[in-house]
């Protein structure tokens, strides 16, 4: 019996491993595949809201090439700590999504309570006052964000409304960086087939 606990003990920590970034702790890429497609059909399901909001660490490869790698390693831990700190409730996920990015899943969440949320990111980002002397928007490291939401159908998909917010994320960084955007409301409701 003793074996057989020890055991499950071992596979629920090889599958909590395997569903982890191992740089920051945060759910990895796979997670939030799994998690998004999850919400998805529950959203789907309930006709609610899901939104998404998709951040970019602005100018990271001059913070890395100034401040080197080993520093920006420390600095996507400590992005990934603010991030993970402001996202509370239990049903949100936040991820990193790949190199300097990150996503948080956000369920019953209409455009308003998304853009709120990732107004709070960017200033836990910008509270972490970490130097960043290659930046043209401020002289700490800075996110940029793209938000986008979605009550779900049958003729539209997670890959959407990932490729949404990759969208409005790139309007943000084309207006300036250092801000969060929203899709304008013609575009929430629903996503094209």
């Amino acid at each position: 019996m003793r074996n057989h606990l020890q055991l499950k003990r071992y596979r629920d920590m090889l599958a909590d491993l395997s569903a982890r970034d191992g740089l920051t702790g945060l759910a990895n890429r796979r997670r939030l595949d799994e998690f998004l497609d999850q919400e998805w059909l529950r959203a789907r399901r309930s006709q609610s809201p899901l939104s998404l909001c998709l951040m970019d660490i602005d100018f990271f490869k001059r913070f890395n090439d100034r401040y080197g790698h080993a520093a920006g390693d420390d600095c996507l831990r400590r992005v990934a700590l603010a991030l993970a700190s402001v996202s509370r409730r239990p049903a949100d996920l936040v991820a990193r999504y790949g190199g300097e990015e990150f996503v948080c899943v956000l369920p019953d969440t209409d455009a308003a309570g998304a853009a709120l949320l990732a107004d709070k990111f960017r200033d836990a980002v910008i509270a972490l006052a970490i130097p960043h002397a290659d930046s043209t928007v401020a002289e700490f490291l800075t996110i940029s964000g793209g938000i986008a939401t979605a009550i779900p159908t049958d003729e539209s998909s997670p890959a959407q409304l990932l490729e949404a917010a990759d969208q409005t994320l790139y309007q943000a960084k084309k207006a300036g960086r250092n801000r969060v955007l929203t899709p304008p409301r013609a575009a929430l409701h629903p996503l094209p087939a």
